[in-house]
């Protein structure tokens, strides 16, 4: 058998044993590395997260995104031909994506959300008084989309200070290492 025959075959066996399964709620990706030989397996949260800072830094908006039937509200009615067995058979879950509004500073603030864009769209127009120190979460947006993504598209719009704030970008699927650095063990 050729060298060249050798390499192609052992190329699709690893390509065979790459892939992604769901585990647990997580997204697992494992397979070997081409470069090195070495396997690897990356362990998704459910967790997508995208954050931004006021100009002044006093505001932290934190888009996030959980897949899942975690955050979704308990008066939220799905569509009544939605077969929620049927779309986790075909690998599609509850994306509930949320703005968390952090104030950063000792004084109060007041912002307003103003739409926000992931697996749909959803428009606000009530202000938040955010005390000192403390967060406000803005109502959920519900949608159905992949288990299997590892990035999505999003944005949102935002008051304060007399300033409109348009943020998009590509909000990353955070793994369970990220999320136990930054938020401790979960």
């Amino acid at each position: 058998m050729s060298m060249t025959r050798k390499c192609c075959i052992l190329g699709l066996i690893s390509l065979s044993l790459s892939g992604c399964a769901t585990r647990d709620g997580m997204l697992v990706e494992s397979g070997n590395d081409p470069k090195t030989g070495r396997s690897y397996e990356i362990r998704y949260s459910p967790y997508f997260e995208l954050e931004q800072h006021s100009d002044d830094d006093v505001v932290l908006a934190r888009l996030v995104v959980t897949l899942g039937s975690e955050r979704v509200p308990k008066d939220y009615k799905f569509p009544e031909s939605r077969d929620a067995s049927a779309d986790r058979r075909d690998g599609l879950v509850e994306w509930v994506t949320e703005i968390y509004f952090i104030n950063t500073s000792k004084q109060p603030i007041t912002l307003t959300p103003k739409a926000v864009r992931a697996e749909g769209r959803r428009s606000f127009d009530q202000p938040m008084d955010i005390p000192p120190r403390e967060l406000r979460i803005t109502p959920a947006l519900v949608g159905i989309g992949s288990n299997y993504a590892t990035a999505t598209d999003v944005s949102f719009d935002y008051e304060y200070a007399g300033k409109t704030y348009h943020v998009e970008g590509k909000a990353p699927r955070m793994t369970v290492e990220q999320v136990k650095t930054k938020y401790g063990s979960r």
